[in-house]
């Protein structure tokens, strides 16, 4: 989209907010922009036509490419026993990403509960795919095991 459609007047709904535009002149010329959590992008848009390297992360899952994959790890309730982030507006509701995908996604992996490493904390995990997902040919191995084979191990 071109710049002069964010000064328009047009689409209201998807102009950058004030307070983006307020703060645009901070990102030197050509420097990248990471905009998370997009929408349907107006604030990218408004960089790219400024002449920004921008990377856009939304939460619609409908943008996520067939064969694509969702790996997603964050804190959950409860976590405002052992720390940061305590806001429950931070915290995810047990099993909250596994309905954000349902339908959607194909679950290979799904955890909510209590992590130790790094720290204890309450958190979910979620790893899925974009349908067609082939399972046959989907790797399950840990990590260890995968790094083991590479290095010639069993």
């Amino acid at each position: 989209m071109q710049e002069d459609h964010w000064r328009s007047g047009k689409a209201s709904a998807e102009q950058p907010s004030a307070w983006m535009v307020r703060f645009v002149g901070l990102v030197p010329a050509g420097g990248a922009v990471l905009d998370l959590a997009c929408g349907p992008g107006r604030h990218a848009f408004m960089f790219a036509a400024r002449g920004h390297p921008v990377t856009a992360i939304g939460r619609d899952l409908a943008a996520l490419a067939s064969g694509g994959a969702l790996l997603w790890e964050t804190f959950a309730a409860g976590n405002e026993k052992f720390g940061r982030p305590r806001n429950p507006d931070f915290l995810l509701r047990p099993g909250e990403l596994l309905e954000m995908v349902r339908g959607t996604l194909d679950v290979v992996a799904f955890e909510d509960g209590r992590v130790d490493t790094p720290r204890p904390a309450m958190g979910q995990r979620i790893a899925s795919m974009r349908q067609p997902f082939d399972r046959a040919a989907a790797r399950l191995d840990d990590y260890s095991a995968a790094a083991s084979r590479r290095e010639g191990g069993a």
